[in-house]
């Protein structure tokens, strides 16, 4: 049963961060998974606070995120990354801002 199972990806949309990067990721994801909710997505390798900065503008891949957790296609969002903690930390900020 789906609701047995915790189901999760991350999504790269590396050059643009872009919105619509992300949502073509997540059509693809949903397909292959064959379901219509994630409990879990992540926007995944930060690698700078600009990255975070694009991300998180109007337009960016983590605002559509935040959008897909808001009419209920995801269940819980993140961040992953290996290169600067200050980007995570910039992230934070965002979540506290919001």
């Amino acid at each position: 049963m789906r609701q047995d199972i915790f189901l999760m990806t991350k999504t790269h949309a590396p050059r643009e961060r872009s919105a619509e990067s992300a949502r073509r990721h997540l059509e693809g994801s949903l397909q292959r998974l064959r379901t219509d909710y994630l409990d879990l997505w992540q926007l995944h390798a930060i690698h700078s606070e600009k990255d975070v900065e694009r991300s998180f503008r109007s337009g960016g891949a983590m605002r559509y995120i935040l959008d897909m957790k808001q009419q209920g296609v995801v269940k819980y969002v993140g961040v992953t990354g290996h290169a600067d903690p200050a980007a995570h930390r910039r992230g934070i900020q965002f979540w506290d801002e919001g």
